[in-house]
């Protein structure tokens, strides 16, 4: 694979982007991180991206980074080096409530499970429109629910996590909305 990347940058003659992400105790650590980023120097992005897991990731033991910990492993990496941090993104446009149907929430949901305002980010709607949409796909049987982290997520009934159990349902009133920094 990394050949491939190698080659293709090589006879791209675009502008190519790399994203690495880490997860704690895996490949956050400086040796790794230290690996990876010869790696990347072989692939020779125009920029880079250090993010991490912010949604459920499907193994108990991928622990997301903080944003300091991300920060501390960025000096491995060659050029133009960016922090991405999912978890505090502010001032995505809203888009009109008419233009999103519940179907459009559906396939955000089949692709992986979303707090409120993953749903509100990802499909550009205010946050009280989100809850309005998951709370009436929640009542139709559509969306269930889970915790993890502290945080509710939201995920299709057509997608079940393995060993991720339903929880109770949630009245609209007992969601819990938060900023992450």
């Amino acid at each position: 694979m990394v050949d491939g990347l190698v080659a293709f940058t090589e006879g791209f003659t675009g502008t190519v982007w790399l994203e690495v992400v880490f997860l704690g105790g895996v490949t956050g650590i400086s040796g790794e991180a230290e690996k990876i980023a010869a790696i990347v120097r072989r692939i020779r992005p125009a920029r880079v991206q250090l993010n991490t897991a912010v949604r459920p990731p499907a193994e108990e033991f991928a622990l997301p980074l903080s944003t300091a910990d991300l920060s501390a492993l960025k000096g491995f990496f060659p050029g133009v080096v960016d922090i991405v941090d999912a978890r505090g993104q502010r001032g995505q446009p809203v888009r009109a409530v008419s233009e999103i149907s519940d179907a459009d929430v559906m396939a955000l949901l089949r692709r992986r499970p979303c707090t409120v305002a993953d749903v509100s980010g990802g499909l550009g709607i205010h946050p009280g429109e989100a809850i309005k949409r998951l709370d009436r796909l929640r009542i139709a049987g559509r969306v269930g629910t889970y915790v993890n982290g502290g945080e509710r997520f939201f995920k299709s009934r057509e997608y079940e996590p393995e060993g991720v159990p339903e929880s109770e349902p949630v009245p609209v009133s007992g969601l819990r909305m938060s900023r992450q920094s």
